[in-house]
C-alpha cells in the first residue's frame, strides 16, 4: 500500500525512496489468505481467522457456535430416550453439566446416568457422553484463549499498561 502510493508520485526522490521498499509480498498474501475482511478492532472480538485457514481454529469456532445446539439436541433425544419429560440438562460452575430430573420420574432414570446430586424435588445426573461434552468446552475455551494470547503475546494482559506506567515513572524519577 505504502509502496505503491510512493511509487505513483511523480518526484524522483520519492521514487528513489520506493524503490528501495521491499513491498513484503509474502507476508501480504499470508495476511491476505489468513484474516477476514471483516475482522473485528480487536483481537477480543474474534472472528479474526479466516474459516478454512486452520483446522485447529475452525474446530473450535464450531465447538463455541455449535455448544448450545448440540446440548439442546442431547437433551431432546433422552427425554426420547428416556421418556422423562421433565428431564433437562443445565450447566453450573460447580458440577459442570448434568442432568435433572424430578423425582416423581427417578424409576424411570437409565442405569448409566450417574447420581451427582440430590435436591429437594429432583436429582441430578451426569453420563459419560455429557462429561465428554464438557471435557471438549472446556479444552475449547483453553486453547481459545490459549490462542487469544499467542497473539497479543505473553506480555499484553490487562496488567500490562498498569505496569508499563509504573515502570515508566520509576525510570523518569
Amino acid at each position: 500500500m505504502i509502496y505503491a502510493a510512493a511509487n505513483s508520485f511523480a518526484c524522483s526522490k520519492l521514487q528513489s525512496l520506493a524503490a528501495r521498499i521491499d513491498p513484503m509480498t509474502e507476508i501480504a498474501e499470508l495476511l491476505k489468505s489468513a484474516i477476514n475482511d471483516d475482522a473485528g478492532i480487536s483481537v477480543k472480538d474474534g472472528n479474526i481467522i479466516k474459516s478454512g485457514y486452520n483446522a485447529e481454529v475452525d474446530e473450535l469456532r464450531s465447538l463455541a457456535e455449535n455448544g448450545g445446539k448440540w446440548l439442546r439436541d442431547f437433551e431432546s433425544a433422552e427425554k426420547t430416550r428416556t421418556g422423562i419429560k421433565t428431564l433437562k440438562v443445565s450447566y453450573n460452575r460447580v458440577f459442570g453439566y448434568y442432568i435433572e430430573v424430578s423425582k416423581s420420574y427417578a424409576g424411570s432414570v437409565p442405569l448409566e446416568y450417574q447420581r451427582k446430586q440430590t435436591l429437594a424435588n429432583s436429582e441430578r445426573y451426569i453420563t459419560p457422553q455429557l462429561k465428554e461434552a464438557e471435557e471438549k468446552d472446556k479444552e475449547s475455551h483453553t486453547k481459545a484463549e490459549t490462542e487469544y494470547k499467542s497473539i497479543l503475546g505473553d506480555d499484553n494482559d490487562e496488567d500490562s499498561e498498569v505496569k508499563d506506567t509504573d515502570e515508566k515513572d520509576t525510570e523518569e524519577e
